[in-house]
């Protein structure tokens, strides 16, 4: 058994057992269609989408009829109106009733869930009406940072994938009601100091936020390292070895998605060395830091989109 490894032959080690690695190893990204109408392209996303439609959803006389022009068709607005969209089009679910409906029962108790569910049925409520809609996100903002708070703290003691993925997702939409504020604070006449006050409020959330983020992956990267047993493929001190024997190999077992692999090469290196490879790779964990390092340096123009939106017959 060599414990001495080249550098190349400890990335491939541990980019072959990335490559086997399931999905669900740290599902713990934003949501996509969050993520999707949360840049500065949320209106003209929502206008693609819009031109995607069937013909006979595009004549429905009713609903769609008393719901064009939208204002405030960005952002959250954007969000909602295509989660919207894509019900009447076809049938589908809003993204976020998708994640609450396939999560644990547990879970679909979380205050962050249900806070983030109840902001957008208020939105749909009050959407042609600012003045309503900004007192409403204020109102909620409010008690979905008091439950982020909550749960930062909950993770301090005790952390998993599940609520990680609860902080993230809950982390990017008060952000994004934080930047709504702003657009409804200039849409309702509320001055410029009031509009410049939600502006700093949502950059002050973004690095508090961005600073968070890095303590919880540290700690989320220790519980998945904990996570992460390797062991000889068989022993041959207890006689459990099959004959011929096997190649040298290392059995890799995850316990908190119940995963385990094989990789034909025995190696000593650590379990934390393999950890550290997958954070630095996996495509979730980048999307996180990259929305987060972004999102501070466009706050300013995201605060002053506005647009209003029209299904085009």
């Amino acid at each position: 058994m060599s414990s001495t490894l080249s550098p190349s032959d400890r990335e491939r080690l541990a980019a072959e057992f990335f490559r086997q690695i399931p999905p669900n190893y740290a599902d713990v990204g934003i949501n996509e269609s969050l993520l999707m109408f949360s840049g500065k392209d949320s209106l003209t996303r929502l206008e693609v989408l819009s031109s995607k439609l069937p013909a006979h959803v595009k004549e429905i006389g009713g609903v769609l009829k008393g719901f064009t022009p939208v204002p405030n068709a960005v952002g959250l607005g954007a969000y909602l109106i295509a989660t919207f969209l894509e019900y009447y089009a076809w049938g589908k679910e809003s993204s976020l009733k998708s994640i609450l409906g396939s999560i644990l029962e547990e879970e679909k108790a979380s205050e962050v869930w249900n806070l983030m569910e109840e902001y957008l049925k208020r939105y749909e409520m009050h959407l042609w009406n600012d003045g309503t809609l900004l007192k409403e996100t204020q109102r909620l903002e409010r008690q979905l940072s008091l439950q982020l708070t909550r749960l930062r703290n909950f993770m301090d003691k005790q952390i998993n994938s599940r609520a990680v993925k609860r902080w993230v997702n809950g982390a990017t939409f008060h952000v994004q009601m934080l930047i709504q504020i702003a657009r409804l604070s200039k849409s309702t006449g509320q001055g410029t100091q009031a509009f410049e006050g939600a502006k700093k409020a949502a950059s002050r959330a973004v690095i508090t936020y961005r600073n968070d983020w890095i303590k919880i992956q540290n700690k989320y990267r220790e519980f998945k390292t904990s996570a992460l047993t390797i062991s000889e493929r068989c022993s041959y001190t207890t006689g459990r070895c099959p004959a011929p024997p096997p190649p040298p190999g290392c059995r890799f077992e995850e316990s908190e998605i119940k995963f385990h692999c094989f990789i034909s090469y025995h190696t000593k290196m650590s379990p934390g060395y393999y950890v550290d490879y997958i954070f630095e790779n996996h495509k979730q964990l980048k999307e996180i830091n990259d929305y987060f390092s972004n999102l501070e340096k466009n706050i300013d123009d995201l605060a002053s989109q506005t647009g209003d939106f029209q299904i085009k017959h």
